[in-house]
């Protein structure tokens, strides 16, 4: 039994949550909070450190307690039946006793969303039988990309097993689904990221103005913090580290209606590094088409600067680019 976590408050357990959904689901659900809430939350991450696994466990679990009770406040079996109950009187058993049977989940529904290597390892080394089980009440397509990869004389065994298994929602199935289900959880457990990386990583997948939003509200409290996650992460005013050459890639690569908007609001030093390497004719052609622009809403611009991040970031795994800061020069 997971113990539970009283002596950490709800904003800890909400920095500990988000952590274990990693930094895009994390991003996701940060962004829905008011930012002085996002920055608290924030806080909490950076904070992070030398939680043991079951301290996480026990939080995780107490969110989906607390979903599962909402849930149930509303839906659920005894809900449909009261609702069915309360309609059709007599006949509600009857009625009943059919929903019962088209509700009921599958044998091992829970393992439909895996993929084809994840059941493998899961898999691997379980019994002929149990293999064949899970495989026979899988989707067909899922069942083929798995039975390969548990070897051939394996496939072969659990493939005569798989015949003469009969459609059967048995409890028994219920439990071995549920044992499987904690294997895999046991194996896979999550772990709150490193901060400030892990931090770092959550925002790199919110939005420039977002992220440059919240670091600056950070840097009031914790300068020394939002100077460590500024060194782990890129936005769109890092390109004025860049080299010439990386520049100039950047400018083949990416159309001059992308840099047009992404420039909207932009510091000027940001805009001159563009200009440095543009000729008089397009850099006068940029102008116009800025100012031709007028307005434009925050989500558009950032999602220019998005794709522009994007190409910053194949062009580094590449190797093609180099930023400069100060008096280093180093390669990405």
């Amino acid at each position: 039994m997971v113990a539970p976590t009283p002596s950490l408050n709800r904003i800890q357990k909400v920095a500990i949550f988000l952590t274990a959904l990693g930094a895009e689901g994390a991003a996701n659900v940060l962004r829905h909070f008011p930012e002085p809430q996002a920055v608290g939350i924030l806080n909490e991450i950076a904070d992070l450190k030398g939680l043991d696994e079951e301290t996480v466990r026990g939080v995780l679990v107490e969110f989906q307690a607390g979903t599962d009770a909402e849930l149930r406040l509303r839906m659920g079996p005894e809900y449909a039946a009261l609702l069915v109950q309360k309609a059709f009187g007599s006949d509600g058993d009857r009625l009943i006793g059919r929903l019962d049977r088209q509700l009921r989940p599958p044998p091992f529904a829970g393992l439909a969303g895996f993929t084809a290597e994840a059941l493998n390892a899961l898999l691997g080394d379980e019994s002929n039988q149990i293999a064949a089980l899970v495989l026979a009440f899988l989707p067909s397509e899922m069942a083929a990309e798995v039975l390969p990869l548990l070897g051939p004389q394996r496939a072969v065994d659990i493939g005569r097993r798989i015949m003469a298994i009969e459609t059967d929602f048995s409890p028994e199935l219920t439990g071995i689904e549920a044992g499987l289900l904690a294997k895999h959880e046991r194996q896979h457990t999550a772990r709150p990221a490193d901060s400030p990386r892990g931090l770092a990583e959550i925002l790199a997948n919110v939005t420039d103005s977002a992220a440059e939003r919240i670091l600056t509200a950070l840097e009031v409290a914790r300068p020394e913090l939002v100077e460590a996650l500024r060194s782990k992460m890129l936005t769109f005013h890092d390109i004025r580290h860049l080299t010439d050459a990386g520049i100039r890639l950047l400018i083949a690569k990416i159309p001059m209606d992308d840099w047009a908007m992404a420039l909207k609001g932009a510091p000027a030093e940001t805009r001159d590094v563009l200009d440095r390497h543009l000729s008089s004719r397009a850099k006068e052609r940029l102008a116009e088409t800025i100012e031709l622009l007028g307005p434009q809403p925050r989500r558009m611009v950032d999602e220019a600067r998005g794709r522009i991040m994007q190409a910053v970031k194949s062009a580094e795994t590449d190797g093609e680019l180099m930023f400069r800061r100060g008096a280093d020069e180093y390669i990405t």
